[in-house]
């Protein structure tokens, strides 16, 4: 059987300005799309794509060494190759990579846990597809544990995520919310979370619907729902407005905003930008991205731990895993070493043997690797006599 190596690609908000990160998002139907197409590969074995508003990453599993630069920069269709903006992660690397970004290390609010969900959802995805690949389902399945320990270690403040600080943003720019006429365009998940904090602290909200039909669209308690076809006259005055969706389109233009009257403060959390820069240049106008609500907070030394612990219950599960092969061999040579000794029964010695070294080898489990019992299987070998 061939050996896969793990290989991940991406841009995040560390490395790269939200420009640049916009021309690497991947909505639903590209990354279903990407995914597709990588796997018609016959050395790649599987594949997720991670693409948030902080970053966009592709995680292969390949027979042979991948330039993982080359497939990121292909898959989403970017010329440019930006340097140093793209991270490479090869391996063990890439294994703790994706652990720390499950644990909020990596989030540009630090300790947010929606990256949780994201993470989920992404291997959802490809398992949805029948293209994950065994490595990388054990793997991100482990990372989504490991996350959801990290979050329940981190305090409340550090636990934010962009759609508590859009919120807290604006309750302190306004001196409260109590009143105050919001506007959320976009009911994704970080849109309704947005409209019902807004909704929460007393906001007169309302949050946008492509189309209302009755059942399909929840809108959070204390809000209204407006169309979305309808929204430049529901920011008409407003006192704040957020943008969230995953439209590749601006939800407000240039043009638009000539025709009313717009809001002090704008939040845009989407990656791409929702909101044109002709919107908010040269006007009285605060405007804050994804970007500016990035937190400093220090990690916990606890959560590192939490990190730590992921990757050796994945790097023990991919270990044993790569050693069933000699592990098999192990119990074939000490059987045929006893069969040659003693007068035994061979299904009975088969029996034992392989009870014997399954119990002495579970006991050692998070400590075994290939090359260990290699060791072991040629010191036997040579000192058997057959």
């Amino acid at each position: 059987m061939t050996k896969n190596m793990l290989f991940c690609a991406g841009v995040d908000h560390k490395d790269t300005p939200l420009s640049v990160r916009s021309l690497f998002a991947f909505d639903d139907e590209k990354a279903e799309n990407t995914i597709k197409s990588l796997c018609k590969n016959e050395h790649i074995n599987g594949c997720v794509i991670l693409s948030t508003c902080n970053r966009s990453e592709i995680y292969i599993l390949s027979d042979i060494e991948m330039n993982a630069r080359s497939v990121l920069l292909e898959s989403a269709g970017v010329k440019e190759d930006f340097g140093g903006s793209i991270n490479i992660y090869k391996g063990v690397e890439a294994v703790y990579h994706i652990m720390e970004t499950a644990c909020g290390i990596n989030s540009a609010i630090r300790g947010e846990s929606q990256i949780i969900t994201q993470i989920s959802q992404s291997a959802d995805m490809s398992r949805g597809l029948g293209l994950i690949g065994s490595e990388l389902d054990v793997l991100f399945r482990t990372a989504v544990s490991t996350g959801r320990s990290a979050s329940l270690k981190n305090t409340d403040s550090y636990r934010l995520s962009s759609a508590h600080k859009a919120v807290e943003l604006l309750e302190n720019k306004l001196g409260g919310l109590k009143g105050k006429k919001c506007l959320v365009i976009g009911n994704g998940k970080v849109g309704l979370l947005c409209a019902g904090l807004l909704a929460q602290r007393g906001a007169d909200t309302n949050i946008t619907l492509r189309s209302y039909k009755h059942g399909e669209s929840t809108v959070p308690a204390g809000c209204k729902s407006v169309a979305y076809s309808d929204r430049l006259s529901a920011a008409d005055g407003c006192d704040a407005l957020i943008s969230a969706t995953k439209s590749p389109h601006f939800t407000l233009t240039a043009s638009m905003a000539e025709s009313i009257r717009l809001p002090k403060y704008i939040v845009d959390l989407a990656v791409p930008a929702d909101i044109e820069r002709g919107v908010y240049e040269n006007r009285d106008i605060e405007y804050y991205n994804i970007d500016m609500l990035a937190s400093d907070n220090a990690v916990d030394s606890e959560i590192y731990d939490t990190v730590e612990g992921g990757v050796s219950e994945y790097m023990s599960w991919y270990n044993y895993r790569e050693s069933l092969e000699i592990i098999e061999k192990i119990k074939y040579i000490i059987t045929r070493r006893i069969l040659a000794s003693y007068d035994a029964d061979k299904e009975s010695a088969e029996f034992s043997v392989s009870r014997a070294v399954d119990m002495l080898l579970g006991g050692i489990k998070e400590n075994i690797t290939p090359e260990s019992l290699q060791k072991c299987y040629d010191k036997i070998k040579g000192r058997a006599r057959l």
